[in-house]
């Protein structure tokens, strides 16, 4: 390999190849050996799996960790064709769209099954990669071995950047960024040679990231930077030694500002791409409600806290103890704290830009950090965090290549320059290196995670819920219940908490409390998809199929993930015989999710029901016609057109009865209830008005008039019936208490009033 490598260097092939070569990069591009820059990316990648390698025995995540693996029952599937379709056209899942992040998950699943240490160790690898990615590509634009392999030992070591790597939810991240270091190679590879060929695939690696994370968004901006420094497109004469040795050498007339146009307008492809991302995301984002509206967070609050922000990730980057999860969101800014953060901010823009000619790494570095943060920085909040340390994975590069320049810089002139650097770095390293191993130790589960969470942050009723849920899992549900109220206490207005309270009441058939705590997290959210097919899961167990269904509705009017909310209304539908509706229902579900199989025996069976009531209506239609006056079929007939919903064949039957017999009572009733259903309510009443007239003295009819104006939000109207029900000796209770119809009345005094003797 050696004596080839010798052979190649001397032979005319590779004298052309230099020289074309150095004409744009500088003489001594060839002068790094080989085997340096192999030695530095088998020492980092050793250091990496040294660190990380304690996460083959950990385990998935109770925080979103769901979401992308272990209750999506698409991603466990493997790698299938219906799970492939699934990763590019569900917008909004996980209130994000990233195909190729969900095509990796499945991949694991592929090959490793539901084994999490090596989903953990796939993003280990990543890592990997992305640290060798980001050092060959730091060496190949500057020649700067050292400095090169110190920003990327910082990268790969790193405690801030434990959550990208240890979090299996966040494959997101390292796998966007791998393609980020790719289409920065590839546009190396462009500018040596500009080529259509070498542009489309520049084109292509970056489609790739933000189809693995729109986070890339902003590479556009950062290959820009990388054009002033270090490949000097722009033509500075720097001063560096980096822009001095290999700095594009532009010896046109050309204005600057010419140039920098051109350099634009060579990126509007890649900007356009970047356009297009942002803006499906916020479609995906704003179809789970992840954008927190302007109401809750203002865009002054917004500001102060991505102020604030810029500076603590800076913070985090010497004081890397006491990292989280999850940081709440802080709604009070000390003002003198917020004017300090601006001016340390304007100070530092205004130092790198005043040195920009002599220190050109430092206008670069920190534009790349502050320019790379825009995405996540708040302005447009995502979640209820305040910051979080997996936004810092690309943006802390800019910030490692001011410091590891700005050393070497620093003591460019010093006599044991050499010594001091390495000194320094070896030990910088060692304390990185036992940070990180002693952060990556609290990711080893959701119990040691939380509970660290909960020692390094005050308040943070994230970290409460989380802890929760973990405990839920475990079956611990006295323990559960316990979190989520502290939850509560510290955020009352902390919808999932009271969602995920109901759930525990759930768990252990307690209904009635788990109800309530429902409607308290509605209450708070009224769009919360999940709640509402709880309280459709409740009435299907209790058999009440009618607020089953119209639960079920709501949640598919809200929630994103509606594969099961659609099987379980398809069962719904099934147990009132409404076989049509059931089928559709399973069939939604089916292609929701094409693999779902308790949905495809379902529907097999709804459709084999299906056809003997079509058979059913056929023969008593036939025999109607031998026997036209005989109520008993017609409605019959009227109540299977009902139960599918065919409101006006149903409607014509029981009017047909009536005209054979006027005064019969129970086709009066099933119209009334037709017209309720269908909010004909004028209808519906008059119906219960003539039956009234025929039973002046039945409980049922006033308390059906009752349900009827409370569902116009009628109060006093519906109290005056019911209250004349109650009167005639109604004393269902239990129907009182659980019909949806009252639901408008239910918080009244005399209500309440009748509940409470009811249950004393």
């Amino acid at each position: 390999m050696h004596r080839f490598i010798l052979k190649w260097q001397n032979s005319d092939r590779m004298t052309n190849f230099c020289s074309s070569i150095e004409t744009r990069w500088g003489s001594d591009i060839f002068s790094t050996s080989f085997y340096h820059v192999l030695f530095i990316c088998i020492l980092l990648s050793l250091a990496i799996i040294i660190i990380y390698w304690q996460v083959v025995n950990f385990d998935f995540i109770v925080f979103d960790d769901h979401y992308y693996v272990t209750n999506n029952d698409i991603v466990k599937e493997g790698i299938t064709f219906e799970g492939i379709k699934w990763a590019f056209t569900s917008i909004g899942y996980s209130a994000n769209w990233h195909p190729l992040s969900w095509i990796s998950h499945m991949l694991d699943i592929q090959f490793f099954g539901m084994n999490p240490g090596m989903h953990h160790f796939t993003n280990v690898i990543f890592h990997v990669f992305n640290t060798v990615l980001l050092f060959l590509v730091l060496e190949r634009m500057t020649g700067a071995l050292w400095r090169s392999a110190a920003v990327a030992a910082l990268f790969a070591l790193h405690p801030l950047h434990v959550e990208s790597v240890a979090w299996i939810s966040e494959r997101k991240d390292v796998l966007s960024t791998f393609f980020w270091m790719l289409t920065m190679m590839g546009y190396i590879w462009y500018v040596e040679h500009r080529n259509m060929w070498r542009y489309l695939l520049v084109v292509f690696l970056y489609i790739l990231g933000l189809l693995s994370k729109p986070m890339l968004v902003t590479l556009p901006f950062i290959l820009l930077l990388l054009d002033f420094w270090p490949l000097n497109r722009l033509g500075f004469d720097q001063t560096g030694d980096i822009g001095k040795n290999h700095g594009l050498k532009n010896k046109s007339s050309e204005k600057r500002w010419s140039r920098l146009l051109k350099l634009i307008l060579e990126k509007i492809p890649i900007i356009v791409l970047a356009i297009i991302s942002s803006l499906m995301t916020i479609v995906a984002q704003g179809k789970t409600s992840s954008i927190q509206n302007v109401v809750i967070l203002t865009l002054g609050t917004r500001l102060l806290n991505a102020i604030t922000s810029y500076v603590a990730y800076l913070l985090k980057v010497v004081y890397f103890f006491n990292l989280a999860v999850f940081y709440p969101y802080n709604f009070s800014f000390n003002p003198f704290l917020v004017i300090g953060c601006t001016l340390f901010l304007i100070l530092i823009t205004f130092f790198v830009i005043l040195f920009a000619k002599r220190l050109p790494y430092l206008l670069v570095g920190w534009l790349w950090y502050l320019g790379a943060l825009i995405p996540v920085i708040g302005i447009v909040q995502v979640g209820d965090q305040s910051m979080a340390d997996r936004y810092t994975y690309i943006p802390l590069v800019g910030i490692f290549i001011m410091i590891v320049w700005g050393i070497w810089e620093m003591l460019h002139q010093w006599k044991y320059r050499k010594a001091i650097i390495r000194m320094f770095s070896i030990i910088i390293l060692i304390i990185l290196m036992i940070a990180t191993f002693y952060q990556v130790s609290f990711w080893k589960n959701s119990g040691t995670l939380f509970n660290h969470t909960l020692k390094v942050t005050k308040n943070n009723y994230v970290a409460y819920n989380s802890l929760g849920v973990y405990l839920f899992d475990k079956g611990d549900l006295e323990g559960s219940r316990k979190q989520f109220k502290l939850a509560i206490q510290v955020n009352p207005y902390y919808a999932l908490a009271y969602n995920n309270l109901g759930k525990s009441f759930f768990a252990e058939k307690r209904y009635t409390e788990a109800l309530g705590q429902f409607h308290e997290c509605l209450k708070i959210k009224p769009d919360y998809g999940d709640t509402y097919k709880s309280i459709g899961d409740i009435m299907l167990l209790k058999e009440n199929y009618d607020r089953a269904i119209v639960n079920y509705k709501k949640a598919l009017q809200i929630s994103s993930s509606q594969a099961k909310v659609y099987y379980h209304l398809g069962i719904a539908y099934f147990q009132k015989s409404n076989y049509s509706k059931a089928v559709e229902c399973f069939q939604e579900a089916i292609n929701e999710n094409p693999l779902y199989s308790e949905a495809i025996s379902y529907l097999r069976e709804a459709k084999s029901a299906q056809t003997n009531l079509d058979n059913l209506i056929l023969s008593i239609k036939a025999t109607i016609k031998t026997d036209p006056q005989n109520l008993i079929l017609h409605m019959k007939l009227g109540d299977l057109y009902h139960q599918e919903c065919e409101y006006e064949n149903a409607i014509a039957q029981y009017q047909e009865v009536l005209s054979i017999q006027p005064q019969y009572i129970p086709a009066f009733y099933r119209l009334a209830l037709i017209y309720s259903e269908k909010n004909d309510y004028a209808s519906a009443i008059n119906k219960l008005q003539k039956i009234r007239d025929m039973q002046p003295n039945n409980p049922e009819i006033y308390y059906n008039m009752a349900c009827i104006y409370a569902k116009q939000n009628m109060v006093d109207e519906s109290i005056k019936w019911l209250k004349q029900s109650v009167d005639k000796g109604f004393h269902n209770w239990v129907l009182l208490e659980e019909d949806p119809d009252l639901e408008n009345i239910k918080n009244t005094f005399y209500v309440l009033g009748l509940l409470k003797n009811y249950k004393t």
